[in-house]
């Protein structure tokens, strides 16, 4: 296992995985911010560094999974690191733990062929999961609370994540094309569910174009680091204010 981590490690594009993790972490947490701020009372405490270091080590993971095509045993290292950070930043908030664990356990069961998450169900399951456990919990630790409203503020964040996270976990060609549409399409209902602007017109054309280029090319094999910046500027423009 030593040999294969260590392998791994030096074969690793890191010029690609750190601008990778940095994109990932302003993705995931650029909406619920967005949202804090404008409520008044909410401030930031000693937990926003433990979830800063948490949302880092799933930020490593994920790019670590993708160039691996989801056998990476080096990403156990910052999963791990994660599960902990969790435990130690918020043992005192029971439901929240619990979220933030459910999300590295699942991308080490990922990993497991028997499991066949590499497919739509697990880009789901990804989406929700990342949606419920980051996002929520950046709300969280600067609301000190969660309401539903909350929660509907950030389905563009999940819906996001399925659309520009599908030709990683769609290998299969014949039905890539329908289940890319199908996710672009409720991108865009979550979209149009903000207050119309100019930046969400923004959105709306960089997703459709998005959708021709993966559809144009759905046999090549996709640029992760491009594909998080631009779901970046997207999430970007959707919460612009």
């Amino acid at each position: 296992m030593g040999k294969l981590i260590k392998q791994q490690f030096m074969e690793m594009n890191w010029k690609d995985l750190l601008p990778t993790t940095f994109i990932l972490l302003i993705t995931w947490s650029y909406a619920p911010f967005s949202y804090a701020v404008g409520v008044q009372g909410s401030h930031f405490n000693a937990h926003m560094g433990m979830l800063f270091l948490y949302v880092i080590c799933i930020g490593l993971v994920v790019p670590m999974l993708m160039y691996h095509h989801f056998g990476s045993t080096l990403s156990t290292i910052p999963l791990i690191a994660s599960g902990i950070v969790a435990i130690i930043g918020f043992s005192k908030t029971p439901l929240l733990l619990a979220l933030l664990l459910l999300l590295p356990i699942f991308l080490l069961v990922i990993q497991m062929p028997s499991m066949d998450f590499q497919n739509s169900l697990g880009l789901i399951t990804f989406g929700i999961l990342m949606m419920f456990t980051v996002s929520v919990a950046c709300a969280y630790v600067s609301l000190h609370f969660i309401s539903w409203e909350i929660i509907s503020f950030l389905l563009p964040v999940m819906a996001s994540t399925w659309f520009y996270m599908a030709p990683f976990f769609l290998d299969n060609v014949s039905q890539y094309k329908f289940k890319v549409t199908i996710f672009a399409v409720i991108l865009l209902i979550f979209t149009l569910s903000r207050p119309l602007r100019a930046s969400i017109y923004m959105a709306i054309a960089i997703i459709v174009a998005t959708w021709f280029v993966m559809v144009a090319k759905a046999d090549e094999k996709p640029s992760l680091i491009i594909y998080c910046l631009t779901q970046m500027v997207i999430i970007t423009l959707i919460y612009w204010s």
